[in-house]
């Protein structure tokens, strides 16, 4: 009888072998096909074509990490570079981005390498397509829920959890004060033009 069981489990291991050979260039091929079909999906390409501008609030303790880890990933990888723009700095040019200071600090804007501008969470979810496709394609499937809880919470709320309430009157004041120098830059010039 062991004789017997011996011999059986012999001639399976056999056919076995037999099967995995056979099987064997039939799934390399498989996972070949599979990976180059998923490599789009889950791999971000080595090419180049362009620079990443984000705009972000440089005085917000929880953006500006999370900016900058994406920032340096994109650098590891070796991908189109993400530059960063303060848009909380006193030297922040809005002609130059046609984007004004205020609009800037109260959502977040992503400008695309061709000049595309993306806003909110459209603009995040970009960023992680472009550095960490397999967290955009976890993401992705709760666009809406996400959507909501971005523009209706996190965004009307994020300088009030950052200890930061006063920076809507120093935006307000801001925006003024520009408004007012659009204003009188003209004037100014035409008094000095007058003097000359």
């Amino acid at each position: 009888k062991q004789w017997y069981q011996r011999r059986v489990r012999v001639q399976t291991n056999l056919r076995m072998k037999r099967v995995r050979s056979t099987l064997q260039p039939f799934t390399e091929r498989v996972t070949k096909c599979a990976k180059e079909y998923l490599r789009p999906y889950f791999y971000t390409s080595q090419e180049k074509t362009g620079t990443l501008h984000v705009f972000v609030d440089t005085g917000c303790k929880y953006c500006r990490p999370e900016i900058e880890t994406l920032k340096n990933r994109a650098e590891a990888q070796g991908i189109d570079p993400i530059q960063i723009i303060d848009v909380y700095s006193r030297t922040y040019n809005p002609t130059r981005y046609n984007l004004s200071r205020k609009e800037a600090m109260l959502e977040f804007f992503v400008i695309d390498q061709k000049g595309n501008r993306i806003k909110n969470l459209d603009a995040l979810l970009f960023l992680y397509k472009h550095v960490d496709k397999k967290a955009y394609y976890c993401l992705y499937p709760f666009y809406y829920p996400l959507k909501i809880l971005f523009e209706k919470f996190w965004l009307p709320t994020r300088f009030k959890i950052g200890g930061r309430g006063d920076i809507l009157m120093e935006l307000e004041e801001h925006s003024r004060y520009v408004k007012w120098a659009e204003q009188a830059r003209p004037k100014l010039r035409d008094k000095a033009e007058h003097k000359s």
